[in-house]
């Protein structure tokens, strides 16, 4: 007696063994010479004709599901099918507000200067605040002027420009408490970026780690333009009109205002280390 591919009796009528597409409705015995479109059902990778799916029952979370195997047994092969895992993509990460605390040496020229071109930038007058930049102050590494307010020509500059409500009272910088409530501490020129690096650098000696610590840099960094000094490649410095003219304090507020406008296109695009 021979037997079909399935283990029955050949000729039995097993409701497996019927071919809708043969003469007879049936399948060829083993041995039995096939013709071509039984070659290519030989040779045919069988493909499922309905892929099943498995819902989820109460409790049933979507990472079981996304690996447990659906398997269904067809007459002539076990086809077995494993969703593809679903890929879940967070929310792009936004900025987040940042303090900034400008310095130089006496807190009355430059750092002024800088904080309320800062402050036209971020919080004009009859507009919302810039949602990214949460507080900004000025201070300088000298105690020379505390208490005082911005020199006068500084004032001038700001009302010439249209910034006419900054005020501000001079102070000293403070290790202890400014490197823990700033984000951004920017200094106008090599020797208040040299002052602020040491400051640093003995602060975080004393607490024994930098972590938590204000990233100190020269403002004019963002200025665009380079230039070496002492082994090092720096940004612009802002010079100390203190000592000259009119030009000088109309200079630093070009500065300040190019050294802004770059530094919040720079926070805006998420490019802040």
């Amino acid at each position: 007696m021979s037997y079909n591919r399935l283990g029955h009796p050949d000729g039995s009528d097993d409701p497996y063994d019927m071919d809708p597409r043969r003469p007879n409705g049936r399948t060829p015995s083993p041995g039995q010479p096939l013709r071509g479109y039984q070659l290519e059902d030989r040779y045919a990778s069988p493909q499922p004709s309905t892929v099943l799916e498995i819902p989820m029952g109460p409790g049933q979370s979507i990472e079981s599901r996304q690996t447990r195997a659906i398997t269904t047994t067809r007459p002539d092969y076990t086809y077995t099918y494993t969703p593809r895992p679903i890929i879940t993509m967070g929310e792009p990460s936004s900025p987040q507000p940042v303090s900034v605390l400008f310095v130089c040496l006496g807190n009355i020229c430059r750092s002024t200067m800088a904080e309320g071109v800062f402050q036209s930038l971020t919080r004009p007058a009859g507009k919302p605040a810039h949602p990214l930049v949460s507080r900004i102050d000025s201070c300088g590494t000298g105690a020379y002027h505390v208490g005082s307010d911005p020199d006068s020509r500084t004032m001038a500059t700001l009302r010439n420009n249209a910034i006419t409500t900054y005020r501000h009272s001079a102070r000293k910088f403070s290790p202890s408490t400014d490197f823990d409530h700033f984000d951004y501490i920017l200094a106008m020129d090599d020797d208040n970026l040299a002052d602020l690096e040491s400051l640093r650098q003995r602060e975080a000696k004393k607490r024994g780690s930098e972590e938590g610590l204000a990233k100190v840099m020269l403002y004019g960094e963002f200025g665009g333009k380079r230039r070496k000094y002492r082994g090092r490649e720096l940004g612009e410095e802002i010079d100390d009109p203190y000592y000259g003219g009119n030009d000088g304090f109309t200079t630093a507020y070009e500065q300040a205002l190019r050294f802004g406008k770059a530094f919040l296109e720079q926070l805006e695009a998420g490019e802040l280390s």
